[in-house]
């Protein structure tokens, strides 16, 4: 398996500008879409948000296509964040 092993992938921001990650696979997940089921890397990775950062485990995904590139979860909000999904706000 490639766990443990160097792995590259390309990250874009919302300027369009890319750069290369190159980092360790740390793991392998089964991950179930509304297609289908397939397997995804984990890496870490330093999030950063305004001034707030935070290493954390991410999967590998190609969401080009998609309408939101990254997608934040538990691993990145888990006792920093609270979240009130009553308030509707297009910060960035």
């Amino acid at each position: 398996d490639n766990i443990g092993k160097s792995i590259r992938f390309l990250v874009k921001n919302q300027k369009d500008e890319s750069k290369w990650g190159d980092t360790l696979a740390t793991g392998r997940v089964a991950v179930k879409t509304s297609d289908d089921r397939n397997g995804r890397y984990k890496v870490r990775m330093i999030l950063k948000w305004k001034d707030f950062k935070k290493e954390v485990l991410v999967t590998l995904n190609d969401r080009s296509t998609m309408n939101y590139p990254l997608l934040i979860g538990r691993n990145f909000l888990r006792g920093d964040f609270l979240v009130d999904v009553d308030v509707d706000n297009d910060d960035e």
